[in-house]
């Protein structure tokens, strides 16, 4: 009968630290998840910020091409000898319209393109850190689930 105590007491030592165990690797995943999540974020982050770099550089080359047309019209209607009026005044307000239109829509592009990555970054910060909560939940039935069993199994012992 003692051996079988003494047995009964190993089982119950061994399941108690296979909970342990399990409890401490499902903390460690739910921690290397988090880092994960914070990671993706953080060059989540600073791929938005390239984009909108990108976006204001492309503007401002936009608006100096267009500066070279104007420049071109302007030289080409000065070489003529033509006054500008009515018309050709016209068209050179629609040139300016329309170059400030596409710098301010590569803009907006940019912005609109930087959202969508931050916000998957955002996503992904919390889906990191919702599973670190999910593991640590998992981990703490764990050990609770190995302690009662190893006490169901010292008093089966007995």
């Amino acid at each position: 009968m003692a051996e079988s105590a003494a047995a009964g007491q190993e089982t119950a030592n061994a399941t108690m630290v296979k909970g342990v165990l399990s409890f401490m690797q499902q903390r460690a995943e739910g921690k290397a998840q988090r880092r994960a999540g914070a990671l993706e974020n953080f060059f989540r982050q600073r791929e938005a910020k390239n984009v909108i770099a990108a976006s204001i550089r492309n503007s401002l080359n936009i608006k100096k091409i267009g500066g070279k047309i104007l420049g071109q019209q302007r030289a080409l209607r000065a070489a003529s000898g033509v006054q500008l009026t009515g018309s050709a005044l016209d068209v050179l307000g629609q040139s300016i319209e329309e170059i400030e239109s596409e710098s301010l829509e590569e803009l907006f592009r940019g912005q609109e393109e930087a959202f969508g990555i931050r916000s998957s970054g955002a996503i992904a910060s919390r889906s990191g850190k919702n599973a670190r909560k999910a593991s640590n939940t998992g981990a703490v039935s764990t050990l609770v689930a190995s302690y009662f069993k190893s006490k169901a199994q010292r008093l089966g012992s007995e």
